[in-house]
């Protein structure tokens, strides 16, 4: 997992935390499945750009400040998270 991948992990992680939400609830802010945000927060997807802004708009998370976390993007770089329908 690359440190920025990682960083951002943490950082969708302590937001759920600090917030008191489980998956489920995290999943729902957002309009995504609780495995999704497992998934975020494990390192293994990258969270998609609308779901950072949900973030802005309902955490008061900077999107600037997440978005300068990202790699460029490669091809064979791991999965990312769409939202759900």
């Amino acid at each position: 997992m690359k440190k920025k991948q990682i960083l951002i992990s943490q950082k969708f992680r302590e937001i759920r935390e600090k917030n008191k939400l489980n998956f489920s609830e995290m999943g729902r802010n957002l309009d995504i499945s609780h495995t999704a945000v497992i998934k975020i927060e494990n390192g293994e997807a990258m969270p998609a750009l609308p779901t950072l802004f949900k973030l802005w708009q309902i955490f008061g998370v900077n999107p600037v400040e997440i978005v300068s976390l990202y790699e460029p993007k490669n091809t064979n770089s791991g999965e990312q998270i769409q939202e759900n329908p």
